[in-house]
């Protein structure tokens, strides 16, 4: 009883709840629970819980620097958890915002499906933009499309393209762009064929 008295004590002076703390103290007789007993148990939760040391000395405060953006270059502050959650929701790779001018770029993953009297090349390329993006304009593109049975897309790796660029259309959802090239005299492959690859293209976003 001794033992509980002066627990609770100590926990009303340093406002503290113990609960969850496994302090342990060896079996003492029934008659031998003294003053000086509880308190050499009390020094122990004294080393266990230092606070409980001095219960009016000020709590240590945080020198964690939480911040709740991603732009940050910080090597030591730490990121708060709803830019935790925005990065849980967002696809993987780079983001391209709103502005974004990009020329001559290196996109890889990029695949052809060239249907329509093997004339129209249907091209999609992987994009992933911010939410406030609207739309695209693409300026430039060069083909590194390599075809099942062989070759390349354009008859050559790097064929460019640009001048024979049809509809543009941006798939926010899926992370692509969609480009439809067509060649009056066909592509010279098989119609329903498929090719993939890399592209250059230079585009804008707005």
């Amino acid at each position: 009883k001794i033992v509980a008295l002066k627990l609770s004590n100590a926990n009303e002076k340093a406002g503290r709840n113990v609960t969850g703390y496994n302090v342990q103290a060896k079996s003492i007789g029934p008659n031998k629970l003294t003053d000086e007993v509880a308190g050499e148990i009390i020094s122990q939760v004294k080393d266990i819980i230092p606070e409980y040391a001095d219960p009016n000395a000020s709590r240590p405060s945080s020198d964690i620097n939480v911040v709740d953006n991603l732009t940050s270059t910080s090597t030591t502050d730490a990121l708060s958890a709803n830019q935790g959650r925005v990065l849980k929701n967002e696809k993987p790779g780079t983001i391209y915002k709103k502005g974004t001018s990009a020329s001559d770029l290196t996109m890889v993953g990029a695949a052809a499906f060239i249907t329509g009297s093997a004339k129209s090349a249907y091209i999609t390329i992987p994009l992933i933009v911010a939410e406030e993006v609207t739309s695209i304009s693409v300026t430039s593109l060069k083909l590194g499309l390599r075809i099942a049975a062989g070759g390349y897309l354009g008859s050559m790796d790097g064929y460019d393209a640009t001048s024979i660029i049809g509809s543009v259309t941006l798939y926010k959802d899926q992370g692509l762009v969609e480009i439809v090239c067509t060649k009056s005299d066909g592509w010279g492959v098989p119609n329903n064929s498929i090719a993939i690859g890399r592209t250059v293209v230079s585009f804008s976003l707005s």
